[in-house]
């Protein structure tokens, strides 16, 4: 059986035998152009409508194409609950039309002209533009080509017009609405001070009689859910401490608390939840007549997305008069000195070099300077007359040294304006104001043109006394510093933040 079929295909010599060989190249050939035919009609692809299984983002809501439902149609922050990546309302049929239209080529045609709705569709969303499934043979002049050479699909035009979901506005949507109803402001005795209805502000005054700094009070809510539907996760209510021009970027918050799901219609009063205002920093901390917002809001952050996203907070104002004055052991120093060798031009970096309770030189040539007053650098300013010896009218001290290779170093000082500053972390020109005093050789103003950078110990802020204030933590930290009508904080990391 073996020795016929070698006899097919070999003669006696096993050499391969004309006839057959000729058979076997026409076999070659049929293969070749049935693999041509393949690769012709793989390389044309492009031109057919494929699903979209890439990581983009086609209509901008954060769900990529691989899991959207709905790759083409944005849930505008409000998403399905039963559809990933569709807007809330989405039926399943109109998931797998947009689906299956996304990757469909944008036509130039103003109608779909009879064809069917299995090879044309109309988008109604944007104008009523027309996409073909295909854009071989009669389609191919109707369709737009991109720059690439690639025609242009309906995820293209989505992606141009697209307006984005933020983090803000993501979240399981459904027909729910969270709202704080009303709430209840008492002092710490449980004496009721106001009640504040939705979209109406309250106004509380705590006159504190200079016995304390900052005032308790408890705070009583009543939370509604507006919707028809059960919220599917817990929220939180938080309790802000914010600016008087309720300016969302001061706000400070001072208790998060999360609630268990709300049935659709449901009401829900709180406990009293105990709060003090006008402490670590918040915008009613301080000393003297401090006023704030406290806003109170009801949210599940990016848990859920609810019908309305405009009710969910309310408002009352507090005004803390007569509060009693803090005594902070504030680090004080009189004046500081910066120094740099000549021509290091403006974009010369520098750490201030000395930081001082008292003044620089003022003494005689290469004597030390007495306590708490402190040397220039090398000794070079230190004669009287070289430097101030005295706070000046307008702002904090800032002694200067340039060292010109030559003679002694070049001498002069510049006022700091109050409330300016200089951290301890990154670099930055002094604010100046009055003018440089040149008080020995004639380019030390170049100085205040260079980037300083407070010592390590922490940052410096110039007061209402003319001095330097040093915020280093500790016991310092979360302690307010008014300077004129602006108040500061020492924060933990040594910097100082304004309470806008």
């Amino acid at each position: 059986m073996i020795t016929n079929k070698k006899r097919v295909l070999f003669n006696k010599k096993g050499d391969w035998s004309a006839s057959k060989l000729g058979g076997l190249l026409l076999v070659i050939l049929v293969i070749v152009v049935i693999t041509f035919g393949v690769i012709t009609k793989l390389g044309a692809s492009g031109r057919q409508a494929r699903g979209l299984y890439d990581s983009g983002d086609c209509d901008g809501d954060t769900a990529w194409n691989s899991i959207d439902k709905c790759p083409c149609l944005s849930t505008l922050g409000l998403e399905s609950n039963e559809l990933r990546g569709c807007p809330l309302g989405t039926s399943l049929e109109e998931a797998n039309l947009d689906h299956q239209t996304c990757s469909w080529f944008m036509s130039d045609l103003q109608t779909c002209g009879g064809r069917s709705s299995g090879t044309c569709f109309v988008d109604t969303t944007d104008d009523d533009r027309i996409y073909l499934s295909s854009c071989e043979e009669d389609n191919e002049e109707n369709c737009r080509e991109k720059e690439d050479g690639d025609y242009k699909k309906r995820c293209d035009r989505v992606s141009e017009i697209a307006i984005g979901v933020t983090e803000e506005q993501e979240g399981l949507s459904g027909f729910w609405d969270l709202t704080v109803k009303k709430i209840s402001v008492y002092d710490y005795e449980d004496n009721l001070q106001t009640t504040v209805e939705n979209n109406i502000d309250g106004s509380v005054l705590f006159d504190l009689e200079n016995r304390e700094l900052s005032q308790e009070m408890k705070i009583q809510f009543e939370i509604k859910n507006l919707g028809e539907q059960t919220t599917t996760k817990p929220f939180f209510i938080a309790i802000e401490v914010c600016n008087e021009d309720k300016d969302e970027s001061s706000c400070h918050e001072i208790l998060s608390e999360e609630f268990e799901p709300l049935e659709a219609l449901e009401s829900r009063e709180s406990e009293k939840l105990e709060v003090t205002i006008g402490t670590n920093g918040d915008a009613c901390d301080g000393a003297g007549d401090t006023r704030c917002f406290v806003k109170v809001k009801v949210d599940s952050e990016r848990d859920l997305a609810e019908l309305d996203e405009n009710n969910n907070k309310v408002w009352f104002f507090v005004r803390l008069i007569n509060k009693q004055a803090e005594e902070v052991n504030w680090v004080k120093y009189k004046s500081i000195e910066i120094f740099a060798n000549e021509g290091e031009g403006s974009e010369y970096q520098g750490i201030v070099l000395t930081t001082c309770q008292g003044f620089m030189g003022g003494g005689e040539g290469n004597d030390p300077e007495i306590s708490p007053n402190c040397d220039t650098e090398d000794d070079d300013c230190d004669d009287e007359g070289e430097t101030l010896t005295e706070l000046p009218p307008l702002g904090c001290l800032v002694h200067a040294s340039e060292d010109n290779d030559i003679f002694e170093s070049d001498c002069g000082w510049a006022q700091a304006r109050k409330a300016s500053g200089l951290t301890h972390r990154s670099y930055q020109e002094i604010d100046i104001v009055g003018g440089v005093q040149i008080t020995d050789g004639d380019n030390v103003g170049d100085l205040f043109t260079y980037h300083w950078q407070a010592k390590p110990e922490g940052s410096l802020l110039c007061g209402d006394d003319q001095h330097w204030y040093l915020c280093d933590g500790g016991s310092r930290s979360g302690k307010v510093l008014t300077i004129g009508e602006r108040r500061f904080t020492c924060g933990s990391d040594f910097s100082w933040s304004e309470i806008i």
